[in-house]
């Protein structure tokens, strides 16, 4: 451990306050631990269930899945539907129920 590290060790006996207040931020942190394992579960079992297209025939309407995002990687699996290609961009636009976003080539997979 490095300076500063050091957590305050807290006597339930002395300051309950403070060791109910503990037990109340590591119960929160504990839940919010599990439910982004479960939505990550989730997530990947969606993605294994997805029947990638043989071929990668991207036209109007067909649905994709995105994939490979590094700066966005709460995208990967959001799966919708290729509205149009734009050229100046050399994207394809993707409505999602929650709106569209422009992805490259490589960041599509046809489903």
């Amino acid at each position: 451990m490095g300076r500063g590290d050091h957590k305050k060790v807290i006597d339930p006996s002395k300051d309950p306050e403070a060791y109910a207040k503990y037990l109340k931020d590591r119960e929160e942190h504990l839940k919010r631990e599990t439910r982004e394992k479960k939505a990550q579960e989730e997530k990947e079992a969606r993605l294994a269930k997805i029947k990638i297209a043989g071929t990668q025939e991207f036209k109007v309407g067909a649905q994709v899945v995105v994939v490979g995002l590094q700066k966005n990687p709460e995208k990967n699996g959001a799966i919708g539907t290729l509205t149009q290609y734009v050229k100046e961009k050399d994207r394809w636009a993707v409505e999602f129920a929650t709106g569209s976003n422009n992805f490259k080539v490589e960041n599509l997979q046809v489903l």
